[in-house]
Formats: C-alpha cells, structure tokens, sequence
C-alpha cells in the first residue's frame, strides 16, 4: 500500500487483509467514462504468489478508471492507520547465540515478488550440543529504526533439532513472495542443550540472525 507521498506499508496478517476485502467487496462504483488527470491520495496492490492479481486506488479499479468513492477512500484509511500485524522485535536484547552457533544463507539478494528460495545453514560451533528452534522472518522499520516480526509462519521448522559440536544442518527455504523491498533477517532460538529442561522451566533461549535484502522489480 502506497500513500501520495510515496511512503509505503506492506501487510501480511491474511485475517486483516481478508477482513478488509470483505468490508470493500459490497462496495458499488462507476466508471469514469471521462477521467481527469489526478493524482490518488492511496494505492493498493494484491499479491498472490508473487503476482499481482489487482491494483486499486480511489480513482482506478484494475486499471478502469472510476468515479471516486468517498466510502472506498475511507476503509483504505482505516486500513492504513490500524495494525498491519506486526510485531517489535525483543531479542536483540537478549543474549547473542554467535558463540554457540552459526547461521549462513546462501543468498542474500532477492527480487521482489519473486517467489525465490535459498538454502539456510546452522552449525555448532560451540563446545557443547544446542538446541535449535524454528526460523522466523523479521522485517527493518528504516522510518523506526527498528526490527518487528512478521505475522508470517515459519520459514523452517527444526523441530527442536539437536546440534553437537562441530555438527550442522542445511534446510531449503523459500522467501515469501508477498515481501516487499527492504531489509530483512531470519531469526532462529538456540538453547544450550545442557540447559534445556533445567530447574522449573525452559532455558531462556538465544539468537542467531541472518539479514537478506529484497529489491524492487521495475
């Protein structure tokens, strides 16, 4: 979703963007047999696999131009001053994993809406067994200055995969094709094995990140 000023927002939550169509989907509108050149205070695109499959704004439905709709204009409003799903990002306050394990993607640069994938590793290269958990997606606020994590399902899922020392795994992953351009990082837990389970409840885990970057297709 893009405003007139350029600034951008990309939502992810399915329940939000499902909800959103609903409310607009009743919505009655007429082509503009005679459109004036102006610019649209929004614009929405709808992506499904990595492809486009509509693009809206006050004055245009797919490409045909329409009378402006006052309710139209509103919901996309709403849709842009309420919550795209996300969530801040608190582990960077934690702990770092860097000296229990490593993690590495192979590629790093991905085109927009591409649909692409890459091959994640995660190695010990501490001197005892770790613990590995699941791999999420986090996504750079540049205008905040800081990470939120994405209402998106895991990219992989380790199954609490026991690493010993020196050991590794390597899981192919795809990279979610609704993301738009910017800066991300997949973000893994590690527990120290010796840990897991101790005393009245879970260790408390630490983190590996790997950042990749998507570019915009022209």
């Amino acid at each position: 979703m893009r405003k007139a000023d350029g600034e951008r927002k990309t939502f992810y939550d399915k329940e939000t963007i499902d909800s959103w169509i609903d409310r607009i989907g009743d919505l009655d509108v007429t082509v503009d047999a005679d459109p004036e050149a102006a610019g649209a205070l929004f614009q929405i695109g709808l992506y499904a696999d990595g492809e486009r499959m509509l693009l809206l704004s006050p004055r245009t439905v797919g490409g045909t131009p329409v009378a402006e709709n006052g309710d139209l204009v509103e919901h996309m409003r709403q849709l842009w001053d309420g919550g795209d799903g996300r969530e801040r990002a608190g582990w960077a306050e934690r702990p770092s994993a860097m000296d229990l394990a490593a993690l590495e993607l192979e590629e790093t640069f991905f085109r927009a809406h591409a649909g692409a994938g890459t091959t994640l590793h995660v190695k010990n290269t501490g001197p005892a067994a770790v613990s590995v958990g699941d791999g999420v997606i986090e996504q750079f606020d540049a205008k905040e200055q800081a990470w939120y994590r994405l209402p998106l399902p895991p990219v992989f899922s380790a199954d609490a995969s026991r690493l010993e020392p020196g050991n590794a795994f390597s899981r192919r992953i795809a990279v979610p094709a609704q993301l738009a351009a910017g800066q991300y990082r997949i973000v893994v837990e590690v527990r120290p094995a010796a840990e897991t389970g101790a005393g009245p409840g879970p260790a408390e885990p630490v983190h590996l990140a790997a950042v990749f970057q998507i570019w915009r297709a022209e």
